[in-house]
């Protein structure tokens, strides 16, 4: 019973999809096969004859199985600040999205934001999406304005061998020095 079940379930799968089709000159109501993607009616089904597909003529698409008389002509123009990233082909209309520091925003490319100087990138922008940015947290900074760079840690003076002279916070590095100075009591004498 079970590989029965399997049987049917795989032949309704790949079965070609169909329309109804009503003869012109029988007036007899007929199930026709669809054509598949890259393909359109020529001559629809008779009592005698399958439906006759053709393929789409250059510029022309059908994405699904499909009963058009025409294909559908690949109509989307890339716009300024858009790059093609899927030729017009017979089965697909052609794809744009916005180039590399833009995103999409209500059809129109807009530039990334930049991260202002004490705050970072969190996520990088996409072509759909705008950049993230957050404070930097304590032991990061960021000292100038960017749409690509996190904020960075702050350096650590002693790993280098160095003492800390300023230490840093959201918008600048820790400054670092070789000099070691020592503090004398004022009141003694030399």
């Amino acid at each position: 019973f079970v590989p029965l079940l399997l049987f049917l379930a795989e032949l309704g799968c790949s079965a070609q999809p169909t329309y109804q089709w009503k003869d012109a000159v029988t007036r007899e109501k007929l199930t026709c096969q669809q054509c598949p993607p890259g393909t359109f009616v020529a001559q629809h089904c008779t009592r005698d004859r399958q439906t006759v597909c053709q393929p789409c003529p250059d510029l022309h698409y059908t994405q699904y199985w499909n009963y058009l008389e025409k294909c559908r002509y690949c109509n989307v123009i890339c716009e300024e600040k858009q790059v093609e990233v899927q030729q017009c082909n017979s089965t697909h209309n052609r794809v744009c999205q916005c180039q590399e520091g833009y995103y999409s925003e209500m059809e129109f490319c807009i530039k990334h934001s930049e991260c202002q100087p004490g705050s970072g990138v969190e996520k990088q922008g996409t072509p759909f999406k705008n950049t993230q940015c957050q404070p930097c947290p304590p032991g990061f900074f960021s000292s100038s304005a960017s749409s690509t760079k996190p904020c960075q840690p702050h350096q650590d003076c002693e790993q280098q061998g160095k003492v800390t002279n300023v230490r840093g916070d959201q918008y600048h590095d820790t400054l670092c020095t070789s000099c070691r100075l020592e503090r004398r009591n004022s009141t003694q004498g030399p």
